[in-house]
């Protein structure tokens, strides 16, 4: 996300005037839009405004679908859902400012958010009722629903349990936090009676749900470099799975594949990212750091394509999108790549406002964006006539 960018960007330049370090580092400018010849046209079909970001360090908003049904919340404390044709179900205003969720309950009929205020928030899907509020000690910047129980990752690098009826605390998982690390973190993986969990040192463990003990660790990047900049190896960008493998990524470090049951090492590449990746038919999607886009094949890591048109845009995450592979960039751009050649294919100027704050693909033709500008956005594809 471009938040993360920003602050990375800032963190820097203010490590680089305390220290007084003369290296010169490359500036790089944003690579000029050409034009294309589409081969897709891309319209949107309704729009709901769930309120401002309030700021745009949104770093673990996110949309979420079920029933014909979307969920999503701005940082201003709005949250909303909204059908697929358009229609509003529920709004309602926390007096807070949201900076994870919301993650559904399907079972339980309830949806959770978290603030960062250190407040995690229990709504009812339906109506947007109330249900519970637990103060955590720090900012909430992951939550997730699974088997029962809520998953809370805060700032100080725990991950916690609560029971998601009522937001009793069932088990508290501490991890030693690196000196420096890049502000937000993907939310836990519910896979069987376990979860995958990314930490800010590069490592990468399975957690049982039940009582939090770890089944296997791996570490997939090692810090390296003088300061603490340079060291850092936060694996930031969402942990995916296909059922046999784990796909993972590290800033400064490379992209891995590990085999689920126990977490050895299957291939890594040269890649680094800080935004999330797309898993579609054998392919992984990735956007670098110079925002190149790449689609490495998932059986060996190698480099199927690589699309370098839109290098040092301030690309958002990579969303799989039926055949295709979309992203956004820093004017609000919507591209659209041709997922087997990496070809862009389609294009929509103004497509959203500030930054995209997450994606959705909801079917082979239609699609739901969230801004940070707190617009609920939702697209369908077709054919050029």
């Amino acid at each position: 996300m471009i938040n993360r960018r920003q602050f990375l960007s800032s963190v820097s330049l203010a490590a680089l005037m305390l220290a007084g370090c003369g290296r010169n580092e490359p500036i790089h400018q944003p690579t000029p839009l050409q034009a294309i010849t589409p081969k897709l046209r891309v319209s949107r079909l309704w729009s709901q405004s769930l309120g401002s970001m309030a700021r745009r360090d949104v770093p673990g908003l996110r949309i979420v679908e079920s029933e014909n049904q979307l969920f999503a919340a701005s940082g201003s404390g709005g949250v909303g859902c909204v059908s697929t044709s358009g229609d509003l179900v529920w709004q309602v205003k926390l007096d807070t400012v949201l900076v994870s969720g919301p993650s559904l309950s399907e079972v339980s009929e309830l949806v959770y958010l978290g603030s960062a205020h250190g407040e995690v928030f229990c709504l009812s899907s339906k109506t947007g009722e109330q249900r519970w509020k637990v103060q955590m000690e720090t900012e909430v910047l992951a939550v997730m629903a699974g088997s029962g129980r809520l998953f809370v990752r805060t700032a100080d690098g725990r991950l916690s349990a609560l029971d998601a009826l009522d937001g009793s605390t069932l088990w508290v998982l501490d991890h030693d936090m690196p000196v420096l690390s890049v502000r937000g973190m993907a939310a836990p993986l519910p896979v069987a009676n376990a979860m995958l969990v990314g930490w800010e040192d590069g490592v990468v463990e399975t957690i049982l749900q039940e009582n939090g003990e770890r089944a296997w660790e791996s570490r997939i990047a090692f810090p390296r470099g003088r300061t603490d900049i340079e060291r850092m190896v936060d694996t930031q960008a969402a942990i995916l799975t296909d059922g046999s493998r784990v796909f993972a990524s590290a800033t400064n470090g490379k992209v891995v594949a590990l085999e689920l049951q126990s977490g050895s090492q299957i291939w890594s590449s040269d890649t680094s990212t800080w935004v999330d990746m797309a898993l579609a038919s054998n392919r992984l999607f990735v956007v670098a750091e110079d925002d190149t886009v790449r689609a490495l094949a998932t059986d060996s890591g190698r480099v199927l394509w690589k699309q370098d048109a839109l290098n040092y845009r301030r690309l958002s995450k990579a969303i799989a999108w039926g055949e295709w592979v979309v992203v956004t960039d820093m004017e609000g751009v919507l591209h659209i790549l041709d997922g087997n050649d990496g070809a862009i294919i389609g294009r929509v100027e103004g497509a959203i406002s500030t930054g995209l704050a997450d994606g959705l693909a909801l079917t082979d033709r239609r699609l739901a964006l969230l801004d940070v500008a707190g617009n609920l956005t939702f697209w369908q594809a077709g054919s050029v006539e």
